[in-house]
């Protein structure tokens, strides 16, 4: 009979003696085949296991299974299994070159361990029968208690032995906050896109413009001590079928599982606009609740989606990656595949791009992987999105940090890294660009907030050390669909220093601000500019978006370049704003009366509404808008 689930139950033997497969005083139980293929194990990678309940004893396979590779030369294969789920009797059942299987009551299998605990082990190696031989093993797991849901974690672990297949190494990220001391973040990888573990110093060779360079490797989860951001990117579009989203949220909290302990994880929907679900967070329930609100809608702004979650990550330190799932192509504009690659880069976050379907751009998204340091995955359809990321986690969790020390920080430089894996290797090259260590002037976005419909004040402000720039330029891009620039105002420090802001919106949307004026005097750290936009009516709730900044430069007296860095705003919406400053519920005269006090300087507090930076005449305007029944609005 068929249960829920899709587990089938088969109609099992009395017989007078236990078959040589089952083991005595235990039933036998039914097969769960699955939907998909098994899933391919990392030698040395734990994976977290999820069986469902079931009515009887069931042994489950197809994608509740696990596959593990066995180089030639190998010497040992060992799979533990440990059961988080209390109580709960897991076995485990081992066979090379097909999955175990029950027949006529019997389980078809080379290797078992049968306890009564779920924490179970076993080991195949020349001793063994039958033996440990190269080729691939499949693995499943019985759950024999019935009624009862079981979760745990399994780790397959090959001894001796040479990964199979070509190398592949991607250099995904490269630090220079702490020049001389860099950082190069890498993945080495097979022809079949897993991970290759157990590496260390003696496999990589790193040079510096021709010159090899000494390195310091650590390899594996946590690498360099170090825990990652990963921003989890995932398609909202109507091109998209419900199960083409449950799948991709399916495969989200797949990855969200794999994360280490230290590391956090962001989540981001993208349809006609980008939302961001939940900022960076080690609290795995919550990131997996966020991904639960995901809802199908809207068109696809795939480029957007990367700038958002690019500058979200510009300011995390340690390693980054970002994770984007999607069946289609941008189809709205406002940011372009140039720019967020450039923010991508900037960031140091490595894109690995997932598309499933016949509508995407696999040129598109191989160059978005290609630049950034990640790499692309394809698939025809949603259903193979969970095997895809989970061997993204795997990759992740198996990075190579390799630190070395340059010796030339105020050029750009070719650094090339070369892994050499039992006679195999591979190269990969990226240029690094001049050392950022100690920058001298960062342009900060300051977090800002607004009602949909109504107008939203971004501030930017100066923090300088050393030598005070004398002029700065900077790209400043949003969301279009949410946010209409209106206008720049001066800051106090350029009023002081003599000088302007300019705006100028350029052919990809984007806001060029250039602060300068017919003087070499420095600008004093502080408010540079506001800048003003109005907010869609369709804001979502609630909602945030990012204004992040691109390209920023400074320039002192003498027109030579600094080291300069920005950091993007977030921007929220407000359920309203209000203009009743004296919180008596009321918005009228006595409001605008303590405001002016407020001015003059008679009442204490501060009561900047327009966020300009200043309490003056503009903030009392509003409030006596507000007063007159015209609303808590700037002119």
């Amino acid at each position: 009979m068929r249960l829920a689930s899709g587990i089938t139950t088969i109609l099992l033997l009395l017989i007078s003696s236990p078959p040589a497969f089952a083991r005595t005083g235990k039933p036998l139980y039914a097969a769960e085949t699955g939907r998909l293929a098994p899933t391919q194990l990392v030698s040395g990678v734990p994976v977290t296991f999820s069986l469902p309940s079931a009515a009887s004893p069931t042994l489950y396979t197809g994608d509740y299974g696990y596959t593990i590779d066995v180089p030639a030369g190998a010497s040992r294969l060992e799979v533990r299994v440990t059961t988080t789920t209390p109580n709960a009797d897991i076995d485990l059942f081992v066979r090379w070159g097909q999955s175990p299987a029950v027949s006529g009551g019997q389980v078809l299998a080379d290797h078992r361990s049968e306890g009564l605990t779920g924490n179970e082990a076993i080991v195949a190696d020349a001793t063994t029968n039958p033996p440990l031989r190269a080729g691939r093993y499949y693995i499943a797991l019985a759950n024999f208690t019935v009624n009862v849901a079981a979760t745990g974690s399994i780790v397959a672990t090959v001894g001796g032995g040479a990964p199979s297949g070509d190398l592949r190494l991607t250099i995904n990220q490269i630090d220079t906050s702490n020049c001389p001391q860099n950082r190069v973040i890498v993945s080495v990888t097979d022809s079949q896109g897993q991970p290759v573990t157990g590496l260390s110093g003696a496999n990589f060779v790193l040079t510096e413009n021709g010159q090899q360079r000494s390195i310091t490797v650590s390899c594996g989860a946590g690498t360099g001590g170090t825990a990652a951001s990963v921003a989890v990117v995932i398609d909202t579009s109507t091109s998209l079928t419900q199960a083409d989203l449950d799948n991709e949220k399916s495969a989200a909290k797949q990855l969200i599982s794999q994360l280490g302990p230290g590391d956090s994880v962001g989540v981001w929907a993208f349809g006609s606009s980008v939302q961001r679900m939940i900022d960076f967070t080690t609290d795995r329930a919550a990131a997996n609740a966020a991904v639960d609100r995901i809802t199908r809608g809207g068109s696809t702004a795939l480029y957007r989606a990367i700038v958002d979650s690019a500058q979200a990550l510009a300011t995390r330190t340690g390693r980054k990656a970002i994770v984007l799932m999607t069946d289609g192509q941008d189809t709205v504009g406002g940011a372009t595949i140039d720019s967020a690659i450039a923010q991508a880069q900037q960031a140091g976050a490595p894109v690995f791009t997932v598309g499933f379907g016949s509508g995407i751009s696999t040129t598109v998204l191989t160059r978005i992987a290609n630049e950034t340091g990640g790499f692309f995955s394809q698939s025809a359809t949603s259903v193979d999105l969970q095997r895809i990321l989970q061997s993204i986690g795997q990759v992740l969790s198996s990075q190579c940090e390799i630190i070395y020390t340059s010796t030339s920080i105020s050029t750009t430089n070719s650094v090339s890294v070369t892994v050499n894996v039992a006679g195999r290797s591979a190269t990969a090259t990226r240029s690094v660009p001049p050392c950022t260590a100690g920058a001298s002037a960062t342009l900060i976005l300051e977090d800002s907030s607004g009602v949909p419909g109504g107008t939203v004040a971004v501030p930017l402000t100066l923090n300088a050390t050393g030598t005070q720039p004398a002029a700065f330029q900077i790209d400043v891009t949003f969301d279009r669909s949410l946010l209409t620039f209106v206008n720049v105002r001066n800051g106090d420090r350029i009023i002081a220093a003599g000088k302007d802001v300019a705006s100028n919106v350029l052919a990809n949307g984007n806001v060029r601000l250039v602060g300068a004026g017919l003087n070499q005097n420095p600008i004093a750290n502080g408010s540079l500019a506001t800048l003003n936009f109005t907010m869609s009516p369709a804001f979502p709730a609630n909602g945030t978006t990012i204004v992040g900044c691109l390209g920023p430069q400074t320039v002192n007296a003498q027109s030579q370049q600094l080291p300069t860095t920005c950091r993007p705003a977030t921007i929220r919406a407000s359920s309203r704003c209000t203009c009743d400053v004296n919180r008596d519920g009321f918005e009228n005269v006595a409001d605008v009366q303590l405001i002016i006090n407020m001015v003059l300087g008679v009442a204490p507090g501060f009561c900047d509404l327009n966020g300009d930076g200043a309490q003056n005449v503009a903030d009392v305007q509003i409030v006596v808008n507000a007063a007159l029944g015209l609303g808590c609005r700037m002119n």
